[in-house]
This record gives structure tokens, C-alpha cells and sequence, in this order.
């Protein structure tokens, strides 16, 4: 009993000693403040005498470092001092919000959530806002957790980490880091919002305050929740006690707190270069204020911005910018319950905000709408008077191109006229050849040329062949530059004639040379084959020529290394006696192309409107007409009898009052000038020329259409011919059996091709099938049997595709693979029909493919492979000197213009376009020598046909004039 007695007393001593340890720390802490805190104010000194370290007018030292001056003073804090680990990119130039977060190491979950959340751009969008938000972190004691900061960074790319470490007076530095990294890499941003991780931001709220402050130009912000006049705290018993050593005054300046506030980025930069000349202070808060106040930066107040953690309540959050904490609205403790007439309360406080914020925005919206159009009629008044300005500019400038256009187009013709004018005289004075142009003696030299029999020699009419040909070009160059009112449709008629004729003797003489050839075999036996092998060419053609007189049968291809052409020696079914060859003439001029219907330009021709007589219907139309008439006549004359009685009385009033004559000059002399003030200037109407519509191919998919596609590297003519009879040497003589007449015969030859199968496993099964069927099938008639067997033996008999191995010409450039066609001479026409097998090899430049036949073969290219162009530009060097950069679809060319003469410049890289590189030709020989070599950047009348070109959009292309 004793000791449970003893027991309640000692626990009824408990509350009073709990008491009385109360009651000595609150009489500590009254004798704490006023012994330091209240004696202290009075001893320290006013603010209004306040002055920091450095004593100098921030100002100016500020000015001369943004003018790239260097100050007199020396600087304080340096910001290579705090150890840059690690730091994002660059701002760019449109970012309009910068988010700067103060973060500790080891938040990480925190910072996770605000990238997610009001750090985010994807909530700016409806804004038209682009913002950026970054985390400044100083390092940790333990290495482990800055390789965390560190791969967050490498990840995230927005954490700038200092080597400081992260104690909470080195809050300080982290506040000078954050502002001279935006100085240094952000300046350009428009505004920067600072933070700390515990903060919450209403960034839709803070969005809108942006955007209307840029509608209001207000690009000088510094707002957040204020603090003026705030003392310093004193007491020795607190962690935050600030001497008068380390502060001697009062008051600190006003200064933002609750660890948000915004600044316009020109602030920043200013903060950030006075903190290097401002001695840090440990209260960072206060610091900033302190430099705030040095550099006279205004801060302004806002209950936006909340500095206390509070509880969740929607009213503040439709009007708060950031807060410093908020309570879970989850969280029972986070505020207290609301009765139910004060739900009742604010309800109907809610809605009569809302109805107040709606009538605020309708009169807003009225008042935008009624400035919005004033402003665009004013400004559509101004844009009247500049076009009318630029029409009547433009105008004039249309007038003075037309002029120079057509000065320009007058010398141009007459220069040409000159030119042809030389041209035709140098003609007349030369005595080396014929004229084309003058029947008599073209006729003339034709006819000897025909009946020469000794100019059947394949030198000689290797000779005579480059003399033909330029003939036929000086022809077909008379065609080409002579304008329409210069020549008549005879004279044309008579031109092209003149060259069919001289293109088939040409072709006679060549074919009688060959003959030749082939006659004199036994001259051109080559030792280790014992066949006919021999090649004779000059700059205008190839000849190669081989017979199989040794009838060697193990003989399968041959190769003319000469000419890079290789081909199969197909397996013919003649007489053993008879002697074959083959003929290859490689000539590097067209005679075909010109002669097909797709050469030249299809143009459509107008169709004739029709007109349809209706009588019955004009004698109805003339009779309503005239009763029409006859009423209009009636009211007429009613309404003019009107008009000059009240004409009359107005003229009798106005001579009594005497200002009839004065309103009517008034009256006149305003029409006109509101006619002047409404006249728009008429622009100058060029008359656009039309665009002639031409027809569309029509032919057949395996022929070529020579619009779209242009014949490159020559004419191949590919014969399979009869060696004529060869003389046989005797003792005394020698025999020769004359042909007649004495011409080539070609063999005809036409083989079979079969497409290639590949034994997989399907087709063998197949074949297994088919296999069983023919085992089931043993019993077939016997008539069906020896039918199948004769068929069979009939395809064994056929002619196998001949094999084609062709080295491209050296002096062609081909963009692309280049096709095969075979000439249609029945129906003058180019066509790939017939052609297997097609193998391209682009670094050896060969081309192999199969042919079901000999014949006359050429190489085709995409006429427009290089358009349309990607750019071009003409740069002037000297007076009548230009280059001119074309980047084309596939190749970059440069050239040069010189007067009347262009030279190809680049690609000088290209083997096959040397011959062109740095020769200076005249335009229409340098334009045909371009397109011989595949370098096609001319287009034709009709080659928007064949070029994918978006169209311009008429309205846009009209106002940019």
C-alpha cells in the first residue's frame, strides 16, 4: 500500500514539472527578445541609411559591363568559383518562359513531378507559349548520389549541378548560380519564373498572366509575394539570428519570399552581373532584395502569389499563381469542414463571381471587337493607298521592262538575222561542197555520188561520209534558226526531201563498203581463228566486221574489244557450204529518230465552236424585242417630261435664292475629288500568251514516246548477213563467182525465249504431279502421242535469244539505267519489245540483255530525268559574263556564259563530260552538244507533260506583283 501510495504521487508531480519547463522557456524566450531582438532594433540602423558592399553606384558598373566596358571595381564573387558538373543546352531565341527550380539532390521523385505536371510544355500549347524548365542542384557528401544527379542529367537534359555542397546556407550560391546561368545562356527568354521543388504552381493561371501582359507590352515583370519593411530577426536562441556584424541595419529592403516569384529575363541579367559586385549574404531572400534595391529594379506585390501553405480551397486556385506548400485536399487535416450554410455561401459567392467575371469578359470582348475593327479599317484604308502606290510602281516598271523586253527582242532578232546573213555569204564564197539549199546542185552531187562506182571503197566512203553529214546538219540547222516568215512550206518540204535522200545514199554507200568487206574476207583472216575479224572506224562511225570462215561450231560469243561490244555467234541451220557473218555499225548520229511521229511536238488543234441556226427562236427573240422597245420608249418619255418639270422648278428656286450655280460647282468639285481619292491605278495588262495543248501518246507500251525520252550514244546497226562468194585460188588464176546484184543479203533470224524458272519446292512438286499424270496417261491414243512428240521437236528446232554484252560510250553521261529499243522500220518507231534479261553494271558501265533478233538498236534515257530543277542561280562576273548554278534532280551543273557563247564548268569530275569542260561553243551548238551527252536541262514547249510541277496559286503569284 505504501508503495502504491508513492507511485500516485509521482505521477501527479508529472503535469506541474511539464509546467514548469514551459513556463522557463517562454520566460527565456521574453528575456531573449528583449534583451537582443528589441535592444538590437534600436540600436541598428534605419534602412533609409542603408548601404552594402561595394559602395558604388550599381548602376553604372552594371551599364558599362552590358556595354562591354570594363569597370572600376574589382569583382566580388566569381562564377567559375561554384564548379559547373553539368549543364543543358542553350536556350533558343523563342522560348517565352524559363521555369529555374532550387532543388535538393535527393529529389528526385519531386522533380519527376513537376516535369510532368506545371514544368510541363504540353499544358502551354493552347497559350501559344514555348517554355523551358531546368533544376539547379549542388552536390552531395556521398559520390553515389551525384552519379544519380549526373545520369538524371544525361537523361533529362535539365539540371545544371554546381561541385558546392548542398547545405542550406549555401542557399546563396545556388541563387548566384541560377542567375548568371540564365544570364549566360538564357538572355534572350522573355520572362524566368524561380522556384523551389516544394512549391505549387497554377501554371494555367500563370499562363494567362503572360499572355495578357505581352498583349499589354508589359515586357518589364518583377512580381511576387512581397515582403517591405520586414525586420531582422535578432534572437540568439534562433537558427536564422543575424548579427549586427553581419547586418547593421533595421530593416531589410523589400524583397519577394515563399520561393516563387517571376522576373522578365532583362532583370536577370542585370541581378546577375550586380551580385558579382554585391556582397553575398546568407538570407538569399533578402539578398536578391538587397540587389533589387542597389540596382533600383522595382518588385512589385501580388496575392497571386502566397507565401504560407494553405488549405485546399477551389477559389484560391482559380486566382492563385504559385503557393509555398498546399495541403492535400485528401487529407482530412489539410483544412477544416465546412458547415453547410457555408457551402451554401459560397456557392452563391461562386456564382455571382462567375456572373461578374462573365459581364467583365463580354464588355472586354465588345470593347476588343469595336478596337479590332477600327484597326482593320484603318488599316485597310492604308493597305488601299500602299497597293494603289504599288500599282502605279509596278506599272511603271512593267512599262520600262516591256520596252528593254522589247528592244532586247529586236536586237536578238537582228543579230541572228546577221548572223545568218554571214552564214549564208560564207556559204556562197566556200567551193568545198555543195549547196543544200539550191536543188540543181544538190541533185548534181547526189547523182555522181550514186553512180560513182570506184567511191565504194570503205576509205573512200569514210571520206566522203563526214561531207554528207554535214550536209544533212547545215540543213537541218537552216530548219531550226530560220524564222517562220523567212521560209515557206515548199522550201521545207524541199530541205527534208534533201536529206532522206542524202540519209539512204549514205546508207547505200555504207552498205556496198560492207559488202566489200565481207568480199575481200580472205585479206582480213585472222591467224589464231582463221575467221573474218576486222574493225575500221573514224569520228563519225564505228565498222566491225566477223564471218565464221573457219565454220568452227565451239565458237559461242565473241568479244570487239575495240568497240566494248560482245555478242553470242548464234546456232544456224544453213547449208554447210554457206559462209555468214556478222556486220556492226556503230554510227554517232540519228538518221531514225527524226523520221517518227513522236519526234516532234503533238500540238492539239482548236476545235471550231459550232453554231446552231434557230430562226423559229430569233423571230420570237425580234418580236418581244420590239414591243419591248416600244414600251421602254413610252415610259421614257414619260419619265423625261418628269424630269424637266422638277428640273425646271428647282432651276426657278435656286435663281431666287441665287446658290443654284454655287451647289452645283461645290457639288461637282466634291465628286471629283472623292473620284480621285477612289481611283485605283489600273496595273498594265500583259497579254499572257497561250499555252498550246498538245495530244497525248497514243502508242503502244512497248514503243517510245521521243517527247518523254531522248536516243543517247549513237545508232547500233546489228545484221546477221550472207558472206558473198569468196575466190578460190588456183595454180595460174584465180576464181570468183559474181553476185547479182551485188548487194548484202541479211539472214533473217528470229529466236525463242523462255523465262528463266527457279527449282523450288512448289514447281517440284508440280513436276511430280505432272509426272504421275503422264504415267496415268501411257494409254493416250497413238495419234495424240506422235503429235505431242512433233511439237516438242518443232520448239528444240527454234533459235535462242542472242546474248549482248555493251560497254556504254565514253562521252555519255547516263543518269540511270539506260533501256534498249529496237527501230520499227516498217512502222517508224522505236520500240523495247524483244528485249530479256537486262543486267546494268553502273561502276564498269556495261550494260548485258537478250534480243529474239539482229537488227538496229539505240540506248534511251528519261528526256526530263533532271527536272525540274531543285535551285538556280545566275551570278554576274563581268560585263556580258555569267555563271549560272543549276541543282538539278540528280547532277549540280555549272556554266558559264561569255558573250553569245556558254561552256560547261562543273561537274569536272565526270569522265564522260570532259570533252565539253571549259569549251566555249555558241549557244545552239553548246545546247545540242548537252543534250548528246545526257546533260538535258533545256525543256521543250510540251514538257510540263512529262515534269510533276506543283501549280501556283493564281491569287498568291498576282499579289507578289
Amino acid at each position: 500500500m505504501h508503495f502504491m501510495k508513492i507511485k500516485r504521487r509521482r505521477s501527479c508531480c508529472r503535469p506541474l514539472g511539464v509546467s514548469c519547463l514551459l513556463c522557463s522557456i517562454l520566460i527565456f524566450e521574453v528575456i531573449d527578445y528583449l534583451a537582443w531582438g528589441y535592444t538590437t532594433f534600436w540600436i541598428a540602423e534605419p534602412l533609409y541609411k542603408f548601404n552594402w558592399p561595394l559602395d558604388v553606384d550599381l548602376v553604372d558598373v552594371v551599364n558599362n559591363v552590358l556595354e562591354k566596358n570594363d569597370p572600376d571595381v574589382e569583382i566580388l564573387n566569381r562564377y567559375d568559383d561554384l564548379g559547373l558538373k553539368a549543364s543543358p543546352e542553350k536556350c533558343s531565341s523563342d522560348i517565352d518562359l524559363l521555369f529555374v527550380v532550387k532543388s535538393a539532390f535527393n529529389n528526385e521523385d519531386r522533380r519527376q513531378v513537376i516535369r510532368s505536371t506545371w514544368g510541363s510544355s504540353k499544358f502551354s500549347g493552347s497559350y501559344n507559349l514555348n517554355i523551358k524548365t531546368i533544376f539547379i542542384v549542388a552536390s552531395s557528401d556521398n559520390e553515389v548520389h551525384n552519379r544519380k544527379v549526373l545520369h538524371e542529367s544525361s537523361i533529362h537534359k535539365d539540371i545544371v549541378l554546381f561541385s558546392f555542397k548542398d547545405r542550406y546556407w549555401n542557399n546563396i550560391y545556388k541563387v548566384f548560380g541560377e542567375y548568371e546561368w540564365v544570364a549566360a545562356n538564357c538572355s534572350e527568354t522573355k520572362h524566368t519564373f524561380f522556384a523551389d521543388d516544394d512549391c505549387f504552381v497554377c501554371s494555367l493561371a500563370l499562363f494567362d498572366y503572360i499572355q495578357k501582359s505581352s498583349r499589354y507590352n508589359f515586357n518589364h515583370l518583377s512580381i511576387g509575394y512581397l515582403r517591405e519593411r520586414n525586420p531582422c530577426n535578432r534572437k540568439a536562441l534562433s537558427a536564422w539570428q543575424v548579427t549586427l556584424r553581419e547586418y547593421p541595419f533595421q530593416h531589410y529592403p523589400p524583397y519577394f519570399t515563399g520561393g516563387s516569384y517571376i522576373f522578365s529575363t532583362k532583370y536577370v541579367v542585370r541581378l546577375a552581373i550586380g551580385m558579382r559586385y554585391t556582397k553575398f549574404f546568407r538570407v538569399d531572400d533578402a539578398y536578391i532584395g538587397i540587389v533589387a534595391h542597389k540596382l533600383r529594379v522595382p518588385l512589385k506585390h501580388s496575392n497571386r502569389f502566397i507565401f504560407y501553405s494553405r488549405s485546399y480551397d477551389p477559389r484560391v486556385l482559380r486566382t492563385m499563381i504559385a503557393s509555398h506548400q498546399f495541403a492535400d485536399p485528401s487529407d482530412p487535416k489539410g483544412g477544416k469542414k465546412l458547415s453547410k450554410a457555408e457551402k451554401e455561401k459560397l456557392k452563391k459567392e461562386e456564382a455571382e463571381r462567375k456572373a461578374k467575371e462573365e459581364e467583365e469578359q463580354k464588355l472586354l470582348a465588345e470593347k476588343e471587337e469595336a478596337e479590332r475593327k477600327e484597326r482593320e479599317a484603318l488599316e485597310a484604308i492604308e493597305r488601299k493607298k500602299e497597293e494603289n502606290e504599288e500599282r502605279k510602281r509596278r506599272k511603271w516598271q512593267l512599262e520600262e521592262l516591256a520596252e528593254v523586253w522589247d528592244r532586247n527582242v529586236q536586237n536578238l532578232e537582228e543579230f541572228a538575222r546577221i548572223a545568218r546573213s554571214k552564214a549564208k555569204w560564207q556559204r556562197y564564197m566556200s567551193c568545198e561542197w555543195p549547196d543544200p539549199t539550191l536543188l540543181p546542185e544538190i541533185n548534181t552531187y547526189i547523182n555522181l555520188w550514186r553512180e560513182d562506182k570506184s567511191s565504194s571503197n570503205i576509205d573512200t566512203v569514210l571520206a566522203d561520209n563526214k561531207k554528207c553529214l554535214n550536209l544533212i546538219e547545215e540543213l537541218h540547222t537552216i530548219l531550226r534558226v530560220t524564222p517562220e516568215n523567212e521560209i515557206i512550206e515548199e522550201q521545207k518540204e524541199q530541205y527534208n526531201q534533201t536529206i532522206v535522200e542524202l540519209e539512204e545514199i549514205l546508207m547505200e554507200k555504207l552498205e556496198k563498203a560492207t559488202y566489200n568487206v565481207f568480199l575481200e574476207s580472205y585479206k582480213f583472216i585472222d591467224s589464231s581463228s582463221l575467221n573474218l575479224e576486222r574493225v575500221i572506224e573514224n569520228n563519225n562511225l564505228t565498222l566491225a566486221c566477223w564471218g565464221n570462215l573457219a565454220k568452227n561450231a565451239r565458237i559461242k560469243s565473241y568479244n570487239f574489244e575495240e568497240i566494248g561490244f560482245q555478242f553470242d555467234i548464234p546456232k544456224l541451220k544453213l547449208d554447210d557450204n554457206a559462209d555468214w557473218g556478222i556486220r556492226i555499225l556503230v554510227t554517232n548520229y540519228d538518221h531514225y529518230s527524226h523520221h517518227c511521229k513522236t519526234f516532234y511536238p503533238r500540238i492539239k488543234p482548236k476545235a471550231e465552236p459550232t453554231i446552231i441556226e434557230e430562226e423559229e427562236k430569233k423571230e420570237d427573240e425580234s418580236d418581244e424585242k420590239e414591243e419591248g422597245e416600244a414600251k421602254a420608249d413610252d415610259e421614257n418619255e414619260q419619265k423625261v417630261d418628269r424630269e424637266e418639270t422638277l428640273d425646271l422648278d428647282q432651276a426657278l428656286k435656286d435663281l431666287e435664292s441665287g446658290e443654284g450655280e454655287n451647289k452645283d460647282e461645290e457639288k461637282e468639285e466634291e465628286e471629283e475629288k472623292d473620284k480621285e481619292d477612289d481611283m485605283e491605278e489600273e496595273p498594265l495588262q500583259i497579254p499572257t500568251p497561250d499555252i498550246p495543248d498538245f495530244e497525248e501518246f497514243d502508242g503502244a507500251e512497248d514503243v517510245i514516246d521521243l517527247r518523254a525520252f531522248q536516243i543517247l550514244g549513237g545508232i547500233y546497226h546489228f545484221n546477221l548477213c550472207q558472206l558473198p562468194p569468196q575466190p578460190r585460188a588456183l595454180q595460174n588464176c584465180t576464181l570468183t563467182k559474181v553476185s547479182n546484184p551485188e548487194e548484202l543479203v541479211y539472214v533473217p533470224y528470229k529466236a525463242h525465249y523462255e523465262e528463266p524458272k527457279e527449282e523450288n519446292g512448289e514447281e517440284k512438286k508440280k513436276n511430280g504431279v505432272e509426272l504421275e499424270e503422264q504415267k496415268k496417261d501411257e494409254k493416250l491414243p497413238l495419234l495424240i502421242t506422235l503429235t505431242y512428240i512433233k511439237t516438242i521437236a518443232n520448239l528444240h528446232n527454234k533459235n535462242s535469244a542472242l546474248r549482248f554484252l555493251l560497254s556504254l560510250p565514253k562521252n555519255v553521261y547516263f543518269c540511270e539505267e539506260p533501256q534498249v529499243a529496237r527501230w520499227n522500220e516498217k512502222d517508224k518507231e522505236w520500240s523495247v519489245d524483244g528485249f530479256y534479261e537486262h543486267n546494268f553494271e553502273e561502276e564498269e558501265r556495261r550494260l548485258t540483255f537478250k534480243s529474239l533478233s539482229f537488227g538496229t538498236f539505240s540506248l534511251v534515257q528519261d528526256a526530263h530525268i533532271n527536272m525540274p530543277f531543285q535551285t538556280w542561280e545566275i551570278r554576274p562576273r563581268d560585263v556580258n559574263h555569267v555563271l549560272i548554278t543549276v541543282i538539278a534532280a540528280i547532277i549540280e551543273v555549272e556554266i558559264e556564259v561569255k558573250n553569245d557563247c556558254c561552256a560547261l564548268i562543273a561537274p569536272s569530275d565526270k569522265e564522260e563530260l570532259q570533252e565539253l569542260i571549259g569549251k566555249f561553243l555558241p549557244v545552239d551548238q553548246f545546247i545540242t552538244r548537252m543534250k548528246a551527252a545526257g546533260l538535258n536541262l533545256f525543256p521543250e514547249s510540251d514538257s510540263y507533260k512529262y515534269v510533276s510541277v506543283p501549280d501556283k496559286v493564281s491569287n498568291y503569284f498576282f499579289l507578289s506583283f
